[in-house]
């Protein structure tokens, strides 16, 4: 149990909310183990943290691809262009050399490599999986994770200090922030440019994206946490933006801190000063967030104990670690779901990690004629509803899980 903050170290804080006994979320087995998953906050700096963590295994069990996604691959599509015009517009030239964090099976640098074609890139991620696939890809990418123990034999790999780092979704999940952004502050060199996208928690936290909420991920930083953190290993943020994505992104630019002023992009003072205003308003916002949570849980398990009287069939649809949190926090004697399909061959045969939902393939999942399907992934919705829809699957029988917990009780 972590009894201080992650940035700040104050032992002030409060429990923002109690997501019961969950399993690890990116584990596939009917039997696993679960453990209570307590959020808190930090009083001081509103820090917002996975307070009774568990190290999970991402080298052999994390089995998520995002080339399978088209909605992931288009916007790799569009970031990557991002990336090397930004890089080029303050520096005046190409990068020379280029790291992702937890680049997956290279989606992104597949794309970075068309833009650049001259520049090295280095792919970093723990999954064996992602890691086999982005090799036959042709793409070097290290077999680990980014933290000061791996430091020297990535290096090596790059030959060079790095023009551009990039870490989409990255922070979330680092069980020791303080110690990641160390890592980086060593990395980087004068005219190294970092790109750092994550989840907005502003956002997650006024829209009750509770779902988010799961044992691998630790950390749920503000934007003003991430500015303070940066600043205490001598970087500093000097542009970012929003992004739809994810239900509300941010993507921050950081560089290494001189001692002349930097100037500020104004889209960055104005995130940075909602995130600020988040702070201020912490108290509502959280108590909001609480009973929004209560009511959403109690939506699904009214949705399903309808279905069920109903004699209706229910399924779902895509397996991501946000509906293993879902479906472990409903009551199971008001859950009567017993198959999901997933396009990941991975991932198809085995379990929602904790319940008897078995994983299985779209095929299958239109074969049992299901009388409604529970999409999960909401983030993918509009992607996933076109392509059940061109499977012949009547419109009136899909539902986004977020429309579900709005409906009234």
């Amino acid at each position: 149990m972590i009894t201080a903050c992650p940035s700040c170290k104050s032992i002030e804080l409060e429990i923002l909310v109690n997501m019961g006994h969950q399993p690890m979320s990116h584990y596939t087995k009917e039997t696993e183990e679960k453990k209570e998953l307590i959020i808190k906050r930090c009083k001081k700096c509103s820090m917002i943290f996975n307070s009774s963590p568990i190290i999970g295994d991402f080298e052999e069990e994390y089995k998520f691809l995002s080339s399978t996604s088209t909605l992931i691959k288009n916007e790799a599509k569009k970031q990557s262009k991002e990336i090397i015009e930004h890089y080029i517009k303050i520096e005046k030239k190409f990068p020379k050399v280029l790291i992702e964090i937890a680049s997956n099976d290279g989606y992104l640098l597949e794309e970075i490599k068309i833009k650049s074609p001259n520049t090295r890139l280095v792919g970093v991620d723990p999954s064996k999986l992602a890691f086999k696939i982005a090799n036959k890809k042709g793409i070097n990418q290290f077999q680990g994770y980014f933290n000061m123990e791996n430091l020297d034999r990535i290096k090596d790999i790059c030959g060079d200090k790095p023009d551009i780092i990039v870490a989409n979704n990255v922070i979330t999940h680092v069980p020791n922030l303080i110690e990641f952004f160390k890592t980086l502050s060593i990395m980087i060199g004068d005219h190294t440019k970092t790109c750092i996208r994550f989840q907005s928690t502003e956002q997650l936290l006024k829209q009750c994206h509770h779902e988010c909420f799961y044992h691998e991920n630790y950390n749920f930083p503000l934007v003003v946490n991430i500015e303070e953190i940066a600043n205490k290993n001598g970087m500093e943020v000097y542009d970012g933006k929003k992004i739809e994505y994810h239900g509300g992104s941010i993507e921050l630019w950081l560089k290494r801190k001189k001692a002349e002023s930097t100037i500020i992009s104004k889209e960055y003072q104005n995130i940075r000063k909602e995130s600020q205003n988040t702070i201020n308003n912490i108290e509502n916002i959280t108590s909001t967030f609480k009973k929004k949570k209560e009511k959403s849980i109690k939506a699904i398990e009214m949705f399903l104990m309808k279905a069920q009287a109903k004699g209706q069939k229910v399924g779902g649809y895509a397996a991501p670690q946000k509906a293993v949190t879902v479906l472990n926090s409903i009551k199971s004697e008001n859950n009567n779901i017993k198959w999901i399909g997933d396009i990941s061959k991975d991932k198809q045969g085995t379990f929602i990690a904790g319940t008897s939902i078995r994983i299985i393939s779209l095929d299958d999942l239109i074969n049992k004629k299901m009388d409604i399907i529970v999409v999960f992934a909401w983030n993918l919705y509009d992607e996933i509803k076109e392509c059940l829809v061109s499977r012949g699957i009547d419109n009136k029988k899909i539902y986004n899980i977020k429309d579900i917990e709005s409906m009234e009780l």
